[in-house]
């Protein structure tokens, strides 16, 4: 379990750096980083 949840914060921290450099794909970059943290639960 705790490979999975550093794995997630990975993925939370590499969204916001990518959030930042990308203020226009806001939306499209959380939208896919919600679909890879459902597909892990799921």
């Amino acid at each position: 379990m705790t490979g999975w949840l550093i794995v997630v914060l990975i993925v939370v921290v590499v969204g916001a750096v990518f959030m930042t450099l990308y203020q226009g794909s806001i939306t499209t970059i959380w939208n896919s980083i919600v679909s890879k943290i459902t597909g892990l639960l799921s």
